[in-house]
């Protein structure tokens, strides 16, 4: 038994001299494997973990996570119950001319299948669906004809659309007259083939 203490003490003093001058229960605290190391590095764990679900929390509340509103039903979203003034139904349309035009030179250009374009087709029908003004007048009646020669398709539906129908045409074409009567030329973009 007085080996074993003797050992200890021999212990005590190559530790205390490795640190320094400090003692043995300050260099037991920071070596992995001792059972304070182990209580001290649970406890450090513990605050991790609880400043990481704080973030979590204020992240979530901060963005809005779990609100109580209704979500919009599908093939709608919560702007389709504001009205444009018909200057920004007109720029409106551009995103309708755009896919369009992008769709048909992708699938002139060989660069997509009639699939893929008539995706982009549907996908057209869906946005002009959302664009909706605030007064009667010349460009809602246009958006009107528009949306009857090409009405939305739902998600998931397989519809052929015809944007080269002689009612289409009509229609863009009353559209372009209307929106230059209110001061905004029509415009696409074109970002397809190079």
């Amino acid at each position: 038994m007085s080996h074993l203490l003797q050992e200890r003490a021999t212990y005590d003093r190559a530790a205390t001299s490795r640190l320094g001058g400090g003692t043995t229960a300050d260099w037991t605290r920071s070596q992995p494997g001792t059972v304070t190391y182990a209580f001290r590095m649970a406890r450090i764990a513990k605050i991790r973990w609880s400043f990481a679900v704080l973030g979590v929390v204020l992240v979530a509340g901060l963005t809005g996570c779990g609100s109580t509103s209704v979500p919009a039903e599908q093939g709608e979203t919560a702007t389709t119950s504001a009205s444009l003034t018909d200057a920004d139904a007109c720029v409106a349309f551009g995103d309708v001319g755009t896919i369009v035009s992008n769709a048909d030179a992708g699938f002139r250009d060989q660069r997509m299948e009639a699939q893929e374009r008539d995706g982009w087709y549907r996908l057209a029908t869906r946005v002009l669906d959302r664009i909706k003004t605030a007064d009667a007048g010349p460009v809602q009646d246009a958006l009107n004809e528009l949306k009857k020669a090409a009405p939305a398709v739902k998600l998931g539906a397989v519809l052929d659309v015809d944007f080269d129908s002689a009612a289409w045409v009509s229609a863009q074409a009353a559209l372009t007259e209307a929106c230059d009567e209110v001061g905004v030329e029509m415009a696409t973009e074109a970002f397809t083939g190079g």
